[in-house]
């Protein structure tokens, strides 16, 4: 890789690194600090993973998750992959996530009716604690029946 594009991701990294910082600092919906360990139990990563993203290696260089991770830690925080990337200025911009969660929902092949009921929970889960801890339930849920289902394939 060339010296651009090492700066470039470098860059791409430390802009990742400061967002994810910012939300986990308590400006995020749930108006508190995260610590790394609720992220990584939340998102189903090791807390030595979230440690990675926050901090430089030993060669100063800031680990980037997967995309998977980063739509993970997206979708906790509710805002958007973009967002953290640094390709959105604003945590809330409605387009953007719309448009975000429209590619997620389709690659998941979820019908239209599952799809409104996930976006009125979601709705209802900024102001509602039993309406979050609902969403929370249901995420780790339908994750751990897809890690079912990958053992069935």
């Amino acid at each position: 890789m060339g010296k651009d594009n090492d700066e470039a991701a470098g860059g791409f990294g430390n802009v990742f690194r400061d967002r994810l910082t910012y939300l986990m600092n308590g400006n995020n919906v749930y108006g508190k600090p995260v610590n790394t360990q609720d992220l990584a139990d939340e998102i189903d990563i090791s807390r030595p993973a979230v440690r990675k993203y926050l901090k430089p290696n030993d060669r100063r260089e800031v680990t980037v998750p997967s995309a998977l991770v980063v739509s993970r830690i997206a979708r906790y925080f509710r805002t958007t992959p973009n967002f953290l990337l640094g390709f959105d200025e604003a945590a809330d911009d409605a387009d953007a996530q719309r448009a975000g969660e429209s590619d997620v929902y389709s690659s998941l092949g979820l019908s239209q009716e599952a799809i409104d009921g996930l976006h009125r929970l979601h709705a209802q889960a900024v102001t509602d604690p039993k309406a979050a801890d609902l969403q929370r339930l249901l995420d780790r849920l339908i994750c751990s029946y897809a890690r079912e289902a990958d053992k069935l394939l």
